[in-house]
């Protein structure tokens, strides 16, 4: 059997830098348990509010969206695999309103870390639609506090 090299020729690659963009708080109402499922223990999270700020603006997180959370089986002991969306909206009028996409893992201590993509129809937001983020976050009651920095 023939090995196959799948590098590419060196080139010369931007090396990813991260830039604090943005702080979200998510609020959630009690979780609704959903049991054991094929991953592992699983429940509902509805965002109930928040806010948000950053280089871009700031503004208000619009209840209704939720967040799946699964106490995963595949994963390491104590690791939570986070799954959900959130809608945010901007402070000006009209407000824009981005849909952010926040997938990660959560430990034992409520600490985080997450990637979080956005899509917003919105022509003045529409850099939104390119950017990636990671995100380090923490939680406290029904709180989660993100701090986002975009990849460049």
């Amino acid at each position: 059997m023939a090995v196959v090299n799948h590098t590419m020729p060196i080139q010369q690659r931007p090396v990813p830098a991260l830039t604090f963009d943005f702080r979200l708080a998510l609020k959630f109402r009690q979780p609704l348990s959903l049991g054991n499922a094929f991953k592992g223990h699983e429940q509902w999270n509805t965002v109930v509010g928040g806010q948000w700020s950053g280089l871009a603006g700031k503004g208000n997180v619009v209840s209704g969206t939720e967040t799946l959370v699964t106490y995963s089986n595949t994963l390491a002991q104590g690791t939570v695999e986070l799954s959900g969306k959130a809608v945010i909206q901007t402070s000006e009028q009209p407000p824009a309103y981005i849909k952010c996409m926040i997938n990660g893992c959560k430990v034992e201590d409520g600490s985080s870390r997450v990637t979080i993509k956005m899509e917003t129809g919105d022509a003045r937001y529409a850099l939104l639609n390119t950017g990636v983020w990671v995100a380090a976050g923490a939680s406290r009651n029904q709180e989660t506090v993100y701090d986002a920095y975009r990849v460049g």
